[in-house]
Parts: C-alpha cells; structure tokens; sequence
C-alpha cells in the first residue's frame, strides 16, 4: 500500500542529490520499510478493529521553491500513500503545508525535507492523544448535557461552533439553516 509513495520518495531524493551515505541511509529504510508493508498487508486481511493514529507526527512543512511545491503535489496525489496524509495541500513557495505522517516514515519524511532544505515544523508528536483529548471532552459534554433532568428535542441540532459536532448534529444544523434561510439555501 504505501510502498509507491516510499518508492516516489526515493526517485525523488536519487534525483535531486548525488549519491551520498544519507542517501544510502534511506535506500536502506526505503527496503525495510517496504518488506514491513507487505507484512502488515498479509496480517491485515478482513475488517480491522478501532484505526489507532499512536506515535503518527503532524508536520508543517514550508517549500522553498516551486520545485518543492511539485514534490509535495507529486507526494499527495500518489495513490495508496500508505501513512502520508495532507491535511493542507501545497500552492506555492513559501506556504506552510500540513501532513500526517505514519511513525515510521517521519524519519524519511523527516531527511528528504531537510536535504531539500524545505522549513520543517512539528506540530504535534502524537495524533492519537490529540483524538484520545477529544474524544474526552466530548465525551465529557456530552454527560453533562445528558443529566438525565434536561428534555432535548431531538429535532434541533445544538450544535457548537466551538467544539466537535457528530454527523447528525451538523446534518440537523444544515437542515434547521436551510429552514430559515429558504430564500437563500436548498437541501
């Protein structure tokens, strides 16, 4: 699944530097990486339990030129990228882009930006504690609000500009815009 994208990378990096020994570093981490892939891909047959995001960086990456912009475009248009997920898509020179990166390719991630010299930033090191905070505090209303004392009209969508909607919230929010903005709005 992800072994284009570590073969991408890899072409990329051959041809924007002479061979060097980081090169031959990540060579060697492209191979490993790659027979890992087709591990994970035999022991993951059939419908898999809760997707844990544990250990996966979020990174802010700045491209210098327009030759960066390219690469990073070539990165997320690459089918089955398999552990790189932009988040904000790159336009241009200058533009910090964000992506998610599966932990054992941030080290990859991590050289290829660095040897193109592009800004690199982490933004945060754990996804999932991000999903787990969340999740809490949702969790966490969502008790509050439901104390079992309150009547709430399941027609109305209480959604909250602030903080995480379910699905259903924001379909009730759509519906309850469209009602009365008619003039302006249709379903």
């Amino acid at each position: 699944m992800g072994f284009r994208i570590l073969l991408l990378l890899f072409l990329v990096l051959h041809t924007c530097q002479s061979k060097s020994l980081e090169t031959e570093r990540i060579e060697k981490a492209v191979a490993k990486i790659a027979e890992e892939e087709m591990k994970d891909e035999e022991e993951t047959e059939g419908p898999s339990a809760r997707v844990s995001f544990a250990g996966f960086k979020i990174l802010e990456v700045t491209p210098n030129t327009e030759s960066d912009v390219d690469l990073l475009r070539l990165m997320e248009d690459a089918p089955d990228t398999g552990g790189i997920d932009f988040w904000v898509s790159p336009t241009a020179p200058s533009v910090p882009v964000t992506i998610a990166v599966r932990p054992d390719l941030v080290p990859l991630v991590e050289s290829v930006m660095e040897q193109r010299e592009m800004g690199l930033a982490v933004v945060a090191d754990d996804l999932q504690h991000l999903i787990d905070v969340e999740e809490s505090s949702v969790l966490l209303r969502a008790e509050e609000e439901d104390d079992g004392l309150n009547y709430r009209d399941p027609s109305k969508s209480y959604y909250d500009d602030g903080n995480y909607n379910r699905l259903a919230q924001i379909e009730t929010h759509l519906g309850e815009l469209v009602t009365q903005y008619s003039g302006f709005a249709t379903r």
